[in-house]
């Protein structure tokens, strides 16, 4: 059975992480130091963005329990409606 994929804007989704205060990042990209995706910070979605992130503002963030990985079942119902993660 091939394993189900989630497309964000015609790119295939790697991992979703949101945060207590309201950032969402989508990577498409994991491949490298700096992995590349959608991010949307603290909620602001008029400055949300395609972009590199960084990889240490997640990994800290998680450190102090405020960010997490969302589970890839819940993908496309996570984050603000211009995330619109579709399984494929």
């Amino acid at each position: 059975m091939p394993s189900t994929k989630y497309v964000l804007n015609g790119e295939e989704v790697e991992k979703v992480y949101e945060s207590f205060n309201g950032s969402y990042w989508v990577i498409t990209d994991d491949s490298g130091e700096h992995p590349f995706g959608y991010a949307c910070l603290a909620g602001s979605q008029q400055f949300a963005e395609w972009g590199y992130i960084d990889r240490n503002e997640i990994e800290n963030m998680k450190r102090r329990d405020m960010a997490w990985e969302v589970p890839k079942k819940n993908w496309s119902f996570t984050g603000p409606s211009m995330i619109d993660i579709k399984e494929v």
